[in-house]
């Protein structure tokens, strides 16, 4: 948790470029849970969780909620 990292990615010629804060990580035998957030376009802040629930040996459920805010940087 509190790691940070930049990350671009290209809209036609335009590049953009956020920060990503790892807000919750959760690493069990079975369940796996990380939580992230940025700032989008300084607009949006989104929140995404992906979790992964072991069911059996072979299967394993999947996950992802998001939210999506107004920033409060603008």
């Amino acid at each position: 948790m509190g790691a940070k990292h930049r990350q671009s990615y290209r809209e036609g010629k335009r590049l953009e470029t956020f920060i990503v804060e790892t807000l919750k990580y959760e690493d069990l035998e079975d369940k796996k849970q990380k939580q992230i957030s940025f700032v989008l376009g300084k607009a949006f802040e989104i929140t995404l969780t992906f979790t992964l629930l072991k069911i059996d040996d072979t299967h394993t459920k999947f996950i992802i909620s998001r939210q999506k805010t107004p920033s409060s940087s603008v």
